[in-house]
This record gives C-alpha cells, sequence and structure tokens, in this order.
C-alpha cells in the first residue's frame, strides 16, 4: 500500500450528526474529512496505512475491560472504549485525538486514553473554530509523518542522538527553536546544551536542521510534489531558503536528492557526519555528477 497521500485527511469515527456539521463548516475543504460510524470501515482505512489524523469520540467507560489487544479484533462484544484502546495499541503510528462531548463522554474513558498515549483530548466546542481544526490536523499530521520518516529511516545513530532527533521530528513540520525541542525533552535549554557538550554529541540545533531536511526528503518523494508544495507545507518561506537550507547540511540541492532516492541519500549523509571519526566531504554536486559517482553514496574523509 502507497502511504504518501498528499492531501492531509481527517477520519472521524463515532461523530454525532451536529458535530459533523460544525466540522464541516470549520474546516471548509481546507482538510478532506471522512465520517464513519462503522468499525469495519475504520479497520480497513487505518490498515491501508493512508496518512490521516483519527477523530474519535471519548465514550463512556465500560464496567469491564478486557485487554486492548483483543480489542483490535473483530469481537462485536466489545466496548467501545476497549475498542478504541486497540487502535492505539495496535497502531501507534496514527495520530488520535478524543473528542469530549458533555453529557455524553466519560471522565474515567478519557484518563484511560490519555494513558494510553491518545494524542490530544479536545472539548467538542472546538470543532467550530475553524483556525483551531486545521492547526490541529496540520499538527497531528506532522507527527504522523515523523514517525513514518523515522521507522522508513531506519538511522544507525547513537541512543542519545537518536532520542533528540526523533523528538526534532515531532515537531519539524514548521521551524523548530532549541526552547520547542528542551520543551519535548522536559529539560532547560541549558541543561540541553551542556549535556550535548559534555557527552560529546552533536548540538541540538544541528540535529534540528537534519530532523527538517529528513522532512524534506521525505516529501521529495511523493510524486509529483514541486518544491513549492514542499515548502509551504514545512514553513520555509520560500523554495530557495528550503534549498539553501538542504544545501548546508547535505551539500545537495533538493533536485539532486529526489533524483537519486531522497530519503535514502539524507539518511546515509547523516550517519556519516554523526560517525565518530569520518565526516562527508563537500564535494561539490556539479563535480560529482561530472566524475559519474553516486550521489546517494556519501564520500568520507578521515579527520
Amino acid at each position: 500500500m502507497n502511504d504518501r497521500t498528499r492531501s492531509r485527511r481527517l477520519l472521524a469515527y463515532g461523530l454525532p450528526a451536529i458535530y459533523q456539521a460544525a466540522l464541516r463548516t470549520s474546516l471548509e475543504g481546507a482538510v478532506p474529512v471522512e465520517f464513519t460510524a462503522s468499525w469495519r470501515l475504520l479497520q480497513e482505512r487505518l490498515l491501508a496505512e493512508l496518512q490521516l489524523v483519527l477523530l474519535v469520540v471519548v465514550p463512556r467507560a465500560e464496567p469491564t475491560l478486557g485487554s486492548a489487544r483483543r480489542a483490535a479484533g473483530s469481537d462485536a462484544s466489545a466496548g467501545a472504549l476497549e475498542q478504541l484502546l486497540g487502535v492505539r495499541e495496535r497502531f501507534p503510528h496514527v495520530p488520535m485525538v478524543g473528542v469530549f462531548i458533555e453529557g455524553e463522554s466519560d471522565f474515567t474513558a478519557t484518563a484511560r486514553l490519555g494513558s494510553a498515549g491518545v494524542s490530544d483530548i479536545i472539548p467538542a466546542s472546538r470543532l467550530a473554530s475553524p483556525r483551531g481544526m486545521v492547526e490541529l490536523v496540520q499538527r497531528y499530521e506532522g507527527e504522523g509523518v515523523a514517525q513514518r520518516v523515522w521507522k522508513q529511516a531506519g538511522l544507525d545513530i547513537n541512543s542519545e542522538s537518536a532520542t533528540m532527533l526523533r523528538h526534532a521530528l515531532m515537531l519539524a513540520h514548521r521551524p523548530v527553536t532549541l526552547p520547542q525541542l528542551a520543551r519535548a525533552l522536559r529539560m532547560h535549554e541549558r541543561t540541553l546544551r551542556k549535556h550535548c557538550e559534555a557527552h560529546g554529541l552533536p548540538t541540538p540545533q544541528h540535529l534540528i536542521g537534519w530532523a527538517r531536511c529528513l522532512m524534506v526528503a521525505w516529501y521529495l518523494e511523493e510524486p509529483g510534489r514541486s518544491m513549492q508544495s514542499i515548502a509551504e507545507v514545512l514553513g520555509f518561506s520560500s523554495p530557495a531558503m528550503m534549498t539553501n537550507h538542504v544545501r548546508r547540511y547535505t551539500r545537495r540541492t533538493p533536485s539532486d536528492l529526489r533524483a537519486h532516492g531522497a530519503l535514502r541519500a539524507v539518511t546515509r549523509l547523516l550517519e556519516a557526519q554523526l560517525a565518530e571519526t569520518t565526516v562527508p566531504d563537500v564535494l561539490p554536486v556539479e563535480t560529482a555528477r561530472a566524475s559519474g559517482d553516486d550521489l546517494t553514496r556519501p564520500r568520507l574523509r578521515l579527520i
């Protein structure tokens, strides 16, 4: 299955008609949305690995809860909460946002979903907020893409750098600041800088820059994606600014990366740069092309 659908997609499960109308009005075509009350259809969409954000109604708590794992199956007797817990366990890469409806949703169910790692819980009144809903979908779409980038890249780097890079990726759909990364890591930014210095790790800003490159590489592999579109999705002020950013870290242009397997190329260049005794050569792209070199292979020199 191809999981590189170009449009953001919001899948709303179990949302009452009155709230469906409010959501349609607030999105106004900015984000494709699909409504369903079918458990079977929900599973089909999730198994298709579409790039989506899942919106679910926080249900009433069930008096007796079995294991969340069983709920991922097709047992029709499973309670609504147990089913959603199963979805969270089986599809951890899919952003799930719970909608709390006053008088219908249960606080115990809210706590259970929160403990299971649901992305967010919002009040039903927020569904009528155009700006709020578009920003919410953009935010969690970014997190879903970050999960896929991380999984597909399969980076072979030390664990501490990997932890920082993964958190940076979760934020990298927009420009990322050091304070934002520090908060994501639950550290003060000064503490984070000192920790990196003390352990010989790359600077946080350096990993933030590479996280943005990985995101660019992901979108470069989407058929038909223009440079303008990628720049807009990732919050660059222009395609030229995006190109300058990518060249600064990879010594390659986005067009060169696209022609030679962008995500694999950026992954290998990053691994090479973070290796303890090697760094990537800065051989100009034009020279590499003229010599017939494979641009996906980082040229290394010892330091």
